[in-house]
C-alpha cells in the first residue's frame, strides 16, 4: 500500500505515511522498501530517532538482505548523523568543521570544484512518523569546533585558578592575565599569530571568563551543573536530551570549566593532578546552524511509519500539511484485536507524593510478580529510577535488573550502557522471563521488543508499568506496546505522582505543567489538558520551523560557497562571515 500507484499520474506517490501496529513488521516494511528503492537506482535514507534501534536495524537489514545486493544504496541513520552528512562534501568526504578550522587557523586553502550527481533521485524512509513532533524536531542542530592551543590551555588554567583563589574577582585583571599569555606565545605560534590577526579571541576569551564565574556561582547556590557533568574514562561527558552522557557535545566553554572545577576540588590545585588536555584548552567555534525539520524537505521522497498515525491533533495535522504529506494508510492487525489489558478504573492512579507513589509500585510489581509474570517499570529519567532502585527495589522480593541510556545493572553489578548488554538483557536473559522485574529510562519504551517466554504468556504476559504521564499520546501507545506484541497477551498500568504532574522541573522532568490536579483526577481530564498542550505546542513549532528555515538555509549556502570559492585572496571576507554563523 506504501507503494500505491497514483491513477492520475500512473507513478508511486512521493510521500505516503502509513500505520502500522507495533510488533507488526515495522522494521521489516521500512527495510523491504529500502530494498526496492535502492534495486530503481535511488539514494536510500533510514532515519530513526534512536541510535540503539538504528544500528539494531541496520544489523538485521544486512544480515538478511545483502544476498539480493539491495544494501547498495541504503544508509540508516539517527537525525544527528543526518545533519552531519547535510555539511560534508560527498565527493571529497570533507566535513563544514574541517574547511573552517582551515580558513580560521591559517592553512592552505585550496578550492575543490565538485558537482554533485542532481539526477540521483533520494528516498527518506522515517521509523515512527511521530518524531515529526517532537520537541527535538522543532529545534536546530549546531555543529561546532574545538581549535585546541597549548596557550588556551595555561590560560584556561589560569582563569580557573585565579577565581578559585580570590574572594572577589577582577574581571579586567583576569583579561590582562590572559592576554599576557597571548601575547607572550604568538612570536613563536603561528596559528594563534593568525588568529590574533582575525580579531577571534577577544569576545572568546569574555565568553570564557564569564562562563567559568557563572560556574562558581552555580557551585556557590543551587549547584545545577552537578547533574550535567561527568569525568568518564578521563573525559568529561555531558548529559544530552535524552539524558544520556556524550562527550560528542559541548557547550561552549562549560564543558571544560567545568572539568577544571570537578579536577581543581581534588587538591584545591593544579600542581599533582593529572589533567586530560583533551578537555579543556581550545576555542570553540560554532560552525552555523542545521534544522532538523528541514531536512526531510532536501529528499525527493518521504515515506514512513508509526503505530499510531490515527492519534493527531489538529496542530500535528498542520506540521504534516507543511511538508505536503496527506497519503495516509493504515494496516489492520495480523491477530484480529489486541490482547492488552488496561481498565481506566482499575489501572490508572494518581498519587499524592513521591513516598506514595514509590509504595504504589511495589505493590502493583508484588502482585505480578506473584502470577509468575514479568514486569518492565519504565521511568521517565535515570533520576527517579535510580531513587527508586536505591531506595524501594529491596521491597519487590527479587533483585531487578535496569537499563539507562548511561548504565546497565544485571543483578550482579553496573557495567557501562553497551547494545550487546541491552539485547542480551531483553532477548536471552531476564526481561520476558517469570518472576523477573526490569526497570528502564523512557527510550527504551519505544521499538524495543521483550520476549516473553512461554510460561509468562500462559500467566497473562508481560506487565507494564508506566510511571509518568506521556507529553503526547504516541509515546504511551509505543509504551503499551511493549507487551501484548502480535499474539501474546499482557497488561499495562499507569501510576502517577500529583507532585510530577504539577511540578516536573522539580525531579528534572522536561514536561508541561498541568493544572488543578488531585488524585481524584481522571484519566480523561488529563488527557484533555495533554491534548491542548500539544496542539499550542505544534502550532507554536510550525512558526519556529519557518524562521529556523532561513538560519538553515545560511549556513548550507556558505558551506557549499566555502568549499567551491574560498581562497587566500578572500579569507578575511570569510571569517567575517563565520562570526555571523
Amino acid at each position: 500500500m506504501l507503494l500505491d500507484i497514483d491513477e492520475k499520474t500512473n507513478t508511486i506517490s512521493s510521500k505516503h505515511l502509513a500505520e502500522i501496529l507495533t510488533g507488526q513488521g515495522k522494521s521489516w516494511t521500512l527495510a523491504l522498501l529500502a530494498g526496492f528503492f535502492s534495486l530503481v537506482g535511488c539514494q536510500v535514507t533510514v532515519g530513526c530517532y534512536n541510535d540503539y534501534l538504528s544500528r539494531r536495524d541496520e544489523g538485521d537489514f544486512k544480515k538478511y538482505l545483502d544476498p539480493f545486493k539491495f544494501t547498495n544504496n541504503v544508509k540508516y541513520r539517527t537525525f544527528e548523523s543526518m545533519c552531519e552528512e547535510k555539511l560534508t562534501s560527498k565527493k571529497h568526504n570533507k566535513k563544514f568543521r574541517d574547511i573552517i578550522f582551515d580558513i580560521l587557523s591559517g592553512e592552505h586553502l585550496s578550492p575543490e570544484y565538485s558537482q554533485e550527481n542532481e539526477n540521483e533521485k533520494s528516498i527518506l524512509l522515517i521509523d515512527e512518523v511521530d518524531v515529526f513532533f517532537s520537541h527535538n524536531f522543532g529545534a536546530m542542530y549546531c555543529p561546532g569546533l574545538r581549535i585546541k592551543n597549548k596557550c588556551f590551555v595555561e590560560m584556561q588554567k589560569d582563569i580557573w585558578e585565579n577565581i578559585m583563589m580570590s574572594k572577589v574577582v577582577d574581571k579586567n585583571q583576569l583579561k590582562t592575565l590572559a592576554n599576557q599569555r597571548i601575547f607572550n606565545s604568538t612570536s613563536q605560534d603561528k596559528m594563534l599569530s593568525h588568529l590574533v590577526e582575525s580579531n577571534l579571541l577577544e569576545d572568546h576569551l569574555e565568553n570564557m571568563i564569564n562562563t567559568a564565574l557563572r560556574i562558581r556561582e552555580d557551585m556557590r547556590n543551587r549547584n545545577e551543573l552537578r547533574d550535567k557533568y561527568r569525568i568518564i574514562d578521563n573525559i568529561i561527558h555531558t548529559k544530552d536530551n535524552d539524558g544520556k552522557f556524550v562527550s560528542t557535545t559541548w557547550y561552549d566553554y562549560e564543558d571544560s570549566f567545568y572539568y577544571l572545577k570537578l579536577m581543581y576540588e581534588k587538591q584545591k590545585s593544579f600542581k599533582q593532578v593529572h589533567l586530560d588536555e583533551d578537555n579543556f584548552g581550545y576555542l570553540s567555534i560554532r560552525c552555523g546552524l542545521i534544522s532538523y525539520s528541514e531536512l526531510p524537505n532536501s529528499y525527493d521522497g518521504i515515506f514512513g511509519v508509526s503505530g499510531s498515525l490515527k492519534a493527531l491533533s489538529a496542530g500535528e495535522e498542520s506540521l504534516l500539511i507543511y511538508y505536503n504529506i496527506h497519503k495516509r494508510s493504515y494496516y489492520p492487525s495480523f491477530f484480529g484485536g489486541s490482547k492488552l489489558k488496561f481498565s481506566i478504573p482499575n489501572d490508572f492512579v494518581i498519587k499524592d507524593c513521591k513516598n506514595d507513589w514509590f509504595d504504589s509500585i511495589v505493590t502493583r510489581v508484588r502482585r505480578r510478580i506473584a502470577e509468575d509474570r514479568s514486569v518492565l517499570i519504565f521511568f521517565y529519567n535515570e533520576k527517579l529510577l535510580d531513587e527508586f532502585f536505591t531506595f524501594y527495589s529491596g521491597d519487590l522480593r527479587v533483585v531487578p535488573f535496569y537499563i539507562t541510556q548511561n548504565k546497565i545493572f544485571d543483578g550482579h553489578k553496573d557495567r557501562v550502557y553497551s547494545d550487546i548488554y541491552v539485547d542480551k538483557l531483553i532477548k536471552d536473559e531476564y526481561a520476558g522471563h517469570h518472576g523477573k522485574v526490569t526497570l528502564l529510562t523512557r527510550v527504551f519504551g519505544r521499538g524495543v521488543d521483550f520476549q516473553a517466554e512461554a510460561k509468562v504468556n500462559e500467566k497473562g504476559g508481560i506487565h507494564v508499568i508506566q510511571t509518568f504521564f506521556s507529553m503526547n499520546v504516541k509515546e504511551e501507545i509505543q509504551i503499551k506496546g511493549r507487551t501484548a506484541r502480535k499474539d501474546d497477551p499482557g497488561s499495562y498500568e499507569l501510576v502517577l505522582c500529583r507532585e510530577h504532574l504539577e511540578e516536573p522541573d522539580s525531579v528534572g522532568m522536561k514536561t508541561s505543567k498541568f493544572v488543578n490536579i488531585t488524585k481524584e483526577t481522571t484519566y480523561d481530564e488529563l488527557d484533555k489538558q495533554r491534548t491542548e498542550i500539544v496542539d499550542l505546542f505544534c502550532r507554536d513549532k510550525l512558526k519556529n520551523i519557518q524562521a529556523n528555515k532561513n538560519r538553515h538555509e545560511l549556513t548550507v549556502s556558505f558551506f557549499e560557497r566555502a568549499i567551491t570559492e574560498c581562497n587566500e585572496n578572500n579569507r578575511q571576507d570569510f571569517i567575517k562571515e563565520i562570526k555571523t554563523l
